[in-house]
């Protein structure tokens, strides 16, 4: 399928500056587009959307509309935590703004982040409730989900200067920063919602020595026990490092491993849970809830 891209697009504005994406669409569709975001990681203070070009190009073809974002970075003297979230609304306003004439739907948006970009992708996800728009799916590759766990069992000092330099406090100085800046904490109050209808795929690597595995492991296990639909693929031989592409990183294209392995599960993934979702802000516990109260003939 011949696609369509569209370099450094500004999509908003914040106080540091211009906010840029790369855009990727098929040259030839019919209907409205699926719409997928991706979320490059990068430790909060570096990384790119060029991370993304080998996988914006490979939905592109499978008939998405892929958008690329960058987002403020954090820096010794300059947290990001909340402020980034501001930068993902202006992102998704950005989208509603020209749904239109790129002929987008607004009902079928999913987000793909790792590392980092796992943790912006799943926080964003859980803690809000747009009336506009609906995000259907979240792929997250080696994320952060709780910030209080990985500061007390790091794998390494990095981790905490990390946190500390992308929330502005060191965890001795607010522990209650911590707790709330973690999705894992947010889960509760996603699923409240009659509206919430999120499905995650989460992967990563067993051999990962920047973000424990358990991080995913115990995002998993909370997401279902409040029934939360969730695909996950561990990988026993890779770590951090090798979902997207990285300079003088070999690997990261969807042609490595384990990404050649990966993929056919994404695909299938956002096949279910993009394109066949019907339109319309309603979920599946929404229709459950009104069927308890007018016995409607649910259709499986």
């Amino acid at each position: 399928m011949d696609i369509q891209i569209k370099k450094n697009i500004v999509y908003g504005e914040n106080d540091l500056g211009y906010l840029i994406a790369d855009i990727y669409k098929p040259l030839h569709y019919e209907g409205d587009l699926s719409i997928i975001m991706l979320i490059h990681g990068g430790a909060y203070q570096t990384g790119s959307k060029e991370m993304y070009v080998d996988w914006g190009k490979a939905l592109a073809k499978e008939g998405y509309f892929v958008i690329a974002i960058n987002y403020r970075l954090a820096h010794t003297t300059r947290k990001i935590y909340p402020e980034v979230f501001s930068d993902m609304d202006k992102a998704f306003n950005y989208l509603i703004k020209i749904a239109n004439e790129e002929h987008l739907n607004l009902d079928q948006i999913g987000l793909f982040g790792d590392s980092a970009g796992a943790y912006l992708a799943s926080y964003y996800t859980l803690t809000n409730r747009p009336y506009n728009y609906r995000i259907n799916a979240v792929v997250g590759a080696y994320g952060i989900y709780d910030l209080i766990e990985e500061y007390n069992h790091p794998t390494s000092v990095r981790t905490k200067q990390m946190l500390s330099l992308f929330l502005g406090k060191d965890f001795k100085e607010d522990q209650e920063l911590y707790t709330l800046a973690s999705p894992m904490n947010y889960i509760d109050y996603a699923t409240e919602s009659s509206n919430f209808d999120t499905e995650f795929l989460i992967t990563w690597g067993a051999k990962d020595k920047i973000v424990k595995e358990t991080q995913s492991i115990n995002f998993i296990k909370a997401l279902e026990e409040r029934g939360v639909q969730v695909e996950q693929y561990r990988y026993e031989d890779v770590g951090h490092f090798w979902f997207n592409e990285l300079t003088y990183v070999e690997g990261g294209r969807i042609s490595d491993y384990p990404n050649v392995d990966l993929y056919p599960h994404i695909i299938k993934f956002l096949q279910r849970t993009l394109k066949e979702k019907p339109n319309g802000n309603f979920s599946k516990q929404t229709i459950k809830n009104l069927h308890s109260i007018d016995s409607l003939n649910i259709i499986n």
